[in-house]
């Protein structure tokens, strides 16, 4: 069985719902809740955004073992230089380009 393909709306519905999101070992794609998958370059500026402050507010109902392991190809962490441990704990999220604004 195919597993669905959300959409952007879809997607963001549905963390909103508090389906539960898996992360995959790839920057641009993760599952939500056993039946589909979602690839983030679907998501507009402004989603993506809203998916920084779901991260930060911690209302993403992430899978409890493994959550995100590969962050989205658009999420950075604040503060971090590129050097591993840079970034202060715990970790605020922002948009991958804003990390040392």
């Amino acid at each position: 069985m195919a597993l669905h393909e959300y959409s952007a709306n879809e997607f963001m519905d549905g963390l909103k719902a508090g389906k539960m999101l898996t992360g995959t070992d790839k920057a641009y794609k993760a599952y939500i809740a056993d039946d589909g998958k979602f690839y983030y370059e679907n998501l507009s500026l402004e989603q993506q955004k809203e998916f920084v402050q779901m991260l930060n507010d911690k209302t993403i109902n992430l899978e409890p073992y493994f959550g995100l392991y590969v962050l989205p190809g658009f999420v950075g962490l604040k503060g971090y230089t590129g050097v591993s441990g840079s970034a202060p704990k715990p970790w605020v999220y922002c948009l991958r380009g804003d990390e040392l604004k």
